[in-house]
């Protein structure tokens, strides 16, 4: 495949993912950079006899390794080559671009690693931080209940609108990665600091139609970046000596409930998990947390 031909076909598929799979603007940008770098690559390839192919790939992901990609990066930038590959193949592209030799290209180890949880001490600190005596903190409050109540990402809060809230039956209705929708129940407590800011701090704000729940002052949607601050600052005040930021609140949700004896599938269907092994990294975190107890409290487990 030419040089020209390769960046039209590159483009077709960023068209494809950001329309037909609905992938966020982060994910849609971070496919475009490595395919992009991989046709750069190829225009400035002086050997037209290795300039596609398993070569091809070969020296892209070498030259990102040299680049100091760690080896989840660089897993993840075989996983975007594949992707391609794939679309290319189903558009009958497979043989120029020797599509088979990528799926024998190596991938990099991964050492597992556990995600970060709160202890519940630490959640329940966290939860009771925000100061119930001004509007930020009324919101605040909803916010940070609704990101441990249903587990929800930064993205999702941020991006919850009023539709998809069902406070009758004290259920959301996030929608996740590639616009998913999924259900998740809501516990009084959290049910009830949503209630409280809506009823009393929202329609203060309020300055045009807006679909987003959690607003500023000035009547505008929080952004990912305004949360990451919340969180941070109430943190602070919260005494935690630790670095703290949304998606951890994620995790401690999944870890508790499986504590506390949940199902796996339970779990994964309110996490909005596609594959269950993604939900099964919290089995094991499970078991350190026992294991840790046992340690901990058996008469010769020191």
């Amino acid at each position: 495949m030419e040089g020209q031909e390769l960046r039209r076909w590159i483009d077709i598929y960023i068209e494809h993912l950001r329309v037909e799979r609905a992938l966020s603007p982060r994910s849609v940008e971070a496919y475009a950079k490595e395919l992009e770098g991989l046709w750069a690559l190829q225009s400035a390839d002086s050997s037209p006899e290795e300039s596609g192919g398993k070569a091809l790939f070969s020296r892209y992901l070498q030259q990102r390794r040299e680049a100091g990609l760690s080896p989840r990066s660089q897993a993840r930038v075989l996983s975007i080559l594949r992707g391609f590959v794939r679309f290319l193949r189903v558009q009958g592209h497979d043989a120029s671009l020797e599509g088979e030799g990528l799926e024998s290209l190596p991938a990099p180890r991964l050492a597992q690693s556990l995600p970060e949880v709160l202890g519940r001490a630490e959640v329940d600190a966290l939860l009771q931080a925000p100061s119930l005596e001004s509007p930020e903190g009324l919101r605040d409050r909803a916010m940070l209940h609704l990101l441990y109540a249903a587990g929800l990402r930064a993205s999702e809060l941020v991006g919850l609108a009023m539709e998809d809230i069902q406070l009758d039956e004290a259920f959301l209705r996030p929608k996740g990665k590639g616009s998913k929708e999924r259900v998740v129940p809501l516990h009084e407590e959290a049910l009830r600091c949503l209630r409280h800011y809506l009823d009393e701090v929202r329609p203060l704000w309020l300055r045009k139609a807006c679909k987003q729940v959690f607003l500023d002052a000035q009547g505008q949607p929080l952004d990912r970046q305004r949360l990451w601050a919340i969180v941070r600052a109430h943190a602070r005040s919260a005494g935690l000596n630790k670095r703290i930021y949304p998606h951890l609140l994620r995790h401690s949700f999944a870890t508790h409930l499986l504590q506390g004896g949940a199902d796996l599938r339970v779990v994964q269907t309110m996490l909005g998990h596609s594959d269950i092994s993604t939900t099964q990294i919290y089995t094991h975190l499970d078991r350190s947390h026992l294991k840790e107890v046992h340690r901990k409290f058996h008469p010769r487990g020191g």
